[in-house]
């Protein structure tokens, strides 16, 4: 009878570690791109305004939430690469899109791109937190 309890304890307690896992993994996602969509809005508006260097709007980039989207977007750019295991193979390809168009094209062109690239990034932002809601 005992060991009966302690394996249903084991699984209880091996389920409420892959539920919290799962959950973690899915807020991660959800705060990479919000913060994504941040440094759209933010790029977006320096470009219309200052117009300063991509470095300076990364530097001046604070978001609580965005150390890894930071530290991923100083990594492509000094390197053109970036590891990013918690992201999907499609996911790390649309940021990758995102990072080398960064900085490669004209205003008007370059805030059409971003446009597109937030609404990307909204939708991810909101499947995520759909998941983890649920």
């Amino acid at each position: 009878m005992i060991e009966k309890f302690l394996i249903i304890l084991c699984f209880g307690l091996l389920g409420l570690l892959f539920g919290r896992s799962f959950y973690r993994r899915i807020e991660r996602k959800r705060d990479y791109f919000t913060a994504a969509r941040d440094f759209c809005v933010r790029f977006s508006n320096d470009l219309g305004f200052s117009r300063n260097k991509i470095s300076d709007i990364i530097d001046n980039f604070d978001n609580d939430k965005a150390a890894k989207f930071k530290a991923d977007l100083s990594a492509y750019l000094s390197s053109a690469k970036f590891k990013n295991s918690f992201l999907s193979r499609s996911e790390r390809a649309t940021i990758t899109d995102f990072f080398s168009s960064l900085g490669n094209t004209d205003a008007d062109t370059q805030l059409s791109i971003l446009k597109g690239f937030d609404a990307i990034f909204h939708d991810l932002a909101l499947k995520y937190d759909k998941k983890k809601k649920k």
